[in-house]
């Protein structure tokens, strides 16, 4: 990029001196010699001489920042196995095997099979506390939700508490042939009630089991669920939930939404609510599926006010 030099801008306007006089500018031309090159008369600016080494640094950075930043937000196996290659000594530090699941906690857990699961803790946790002289688990049977304390490490002197990748999730056994009614070929909904009552932990508020039995008891041909009202335990099932058992397509997504309303429904008896008559609330009865389609998910007003009650009496 160039100028023209050796040129007066005002070449040929008149203009008044200090006394007063007009006169004239001769205008000048800018190449005095014919057969001058056509670049001469020209001079080059260097670019170190404005503020265009400021504008490329600034665009630099902002280039090397994206790069660092979506460096930062991959995920963290991408991470570990991209700065690998750069720094291979976090290949040797670390391993992150790629079929298990990790927890922030340090732990990770991988799928054994059908409702089982093997827990641990990552290789950086095991390398940052050194040898482990003995392990404490929580007792048989006890429930355990991600991120509670699932198990603790003692080291020397020092206990530390490690927190549980998963949520177990009670898979208990009953004896279904004590609740069975072979005539009707379905299944005592108060009987199954009792066996999760008694199984109960004593520390648990409230418990809903989900079952996929046909469920009854003898003054009803059947029943989505059932629960003790003000009591521990709620029941519900998937049996008549489902499209498939009145001849329609499967869909999940309406089946979530049923189980979701009576789930609901059921826990509200636990906390002493009676069928009520809105035609908006969840507590609302339904005898037939089309009228759990239609009622909403959520408490009316009167029934809300009920579990607030009880959570009172319950200083909860």
């Amino acid at each position: 990029m160039g100028i023209q030099v050796g040129c007066k801008p005002n070449a040929g306007i008149t203009r008044i001196s200090r006394m007063g006089d007009k006169r004239k500018d001769h205008q000048e031309e800018c190449n005095d010699q014919k057969g001058d090159p056509p670049t001469e008369g020209f001079s080059y600016v260097d670019i170190f001489a404005t503020k265009h080494i400021e504008y490329l640094l600034v665009i630099g950075f902002l280039l090397l920042f994206i790069v660092f930043w979506r460096f930062l937000t991959r995920p963290a196996k991408r991470v570990f196995k991209a700065a690998g290659k750069y720094v291979p000594v976090i290949n040797e530090w670390f391993s992150l095997p790629e079929e298990i699941y990790y927890h922030l906690g340090h732990s990770w857990a991988a799928p054994e099979g059908k409702n089982l699961v093997k827990v641990g803790v990552d290789d950086f946790a095991q390398k940052l506390v050194g040898k482990i002289n003995a392990i404490q688990l929580p007792g048989i049977g006890s429930t355990i939700n991600q991120g509670d304390k699932g198990w603790t490490l003692e080291v020397d002197s020092k206990t530390i508490d490690m927190l549980s990748p998963v949520t177990r999730v009670r898979n208990r056994r009953f004896n279904l042939s004590l609740v069975y009614d072979p005539v009707r070929n379905q299944y005592n909904s108060t009987g199954l009630l009792l066996e999760l009552i008694n199984d109960t932990p004593p520390e648990t508020m409230k418990i809903l089991g989900v079952t996929e039995l046909d469920l009854f008891i003898p003054i009803f041909t059947f029943l989505f669920g059932e629960a003790q009202l003000n009591g521990p335990a709620a029941l519900v099932s998937t049996h008549r939930l489902r499209n498939q058992f009145y001849g329609i397509p499967d869909d999940q997504a309406l089946l979530k939404k049923r189980l979701l309303k009576e789930g609901i429904h059921e826990l509200g008896h636990t906390f002493g609510l009676i069928h009520c008559f809105a035609l908006k609330c969840v507590m609302k009865s339904s005898t037939y599926v089309e009228e759990i389609d239609q009622k909403p998910t959520h408490f009316c007003k009167l029934c809300q006010q009920g579990v607030l009650k009880w959570q009172n009496e319950k200083n909860i």
